[in-house]
């Protein structure tokens, strides 16, 4: 199953929002031969209870529930999936404990992004309390992809590829490839990555959008 792990919709109210709906996000997943996507607006599940009435009655494509959390003091965001409403703690391991403790997994999005040691100052101690890294992620930079998967070896946490789409023709640019269940998968380590760094064309355009 190739699952794109990182989508946002109109429902993503930050300065790099979307404009994406629930519809349009479904057909162009199947044109691209996904089998589910993970919503992950930003601190808010809407996007992802729009797109579960959707598909509710859709055998061969599933949703899974997610979003970006934004706010915690210890790193900017969290890409929490498996759970369907947003804790309210705000310090980093009790959030990560009442997430995993309700079924869902945490995962270290796009860590590297313009630099590796900007966005994620963390040490690999505390890295390992998280169930996943976002080895590729379409907006990133590909260079990244090996350091991201050497690191994701180190403390044996779980691959991760996203497109981290804000627009349609980014969906299925990066995608993870479970054989089970896909947060069991996370949580297993069974996971492989797919996919490649947008075109800068891309992210020049959706630069000038913004």
């Amino acid at each position: 199953m190739r699952i794109d792990f990182h989508l946002h919709t109109l429902y993503t109210k930050s300065l790099f929002g979307s404009e994406m709906i629930p519809e349009k996000i479904l057909k162009k997943a199947k044109e691209r031969r996904l089998g589910g996507v993970a919503i992950t607006d930003d601190n808010t599940l809407r996007g992802y209870f729009k797109f579960k009435k959707l598909v509710a009655n859709d055998k061969d494509f599933i949703v899974i529930p997610g979003f970006e959390f934004i706010g915690l003091k210890e790193i900017r965001e969290v890409l929490v999936l498996g759970i369907e409403y947003i804790p309210k703690k705000q310090n980093l391991l009790d959030f990560i404990d009442e997430v995993r403790s309700n079924g869902g997994v945490c995962i270290v999005p796009h860590p590297f992004t313009f630099d590796p040691f900007i966005r994620y100052r963390r040490s690999l101690r505390d890295l390992k309390l998280f169930d996943g890294i976002e080895v590729i992620n379409s907006f990133d930079w590909s260079k990244y992809k090996e350091f991201a998967s050497k690191l994701a070896d180190s403390v044996k946490i779980a691959k991760i590829a996203g497109s981290d789409a804000h627009s349609l023709r980014n969906i299925g640019m990066a995608y993870t490839i479970c054989e089970e269940d896909p947060i069991k998968a996370i949580r297993k380590r069974k996971t492989k990555v797919a996919g490649r760094e947008s075109p800068w064309s891309y992210k020049i355009s959706n630069f000038f959008s913004l």
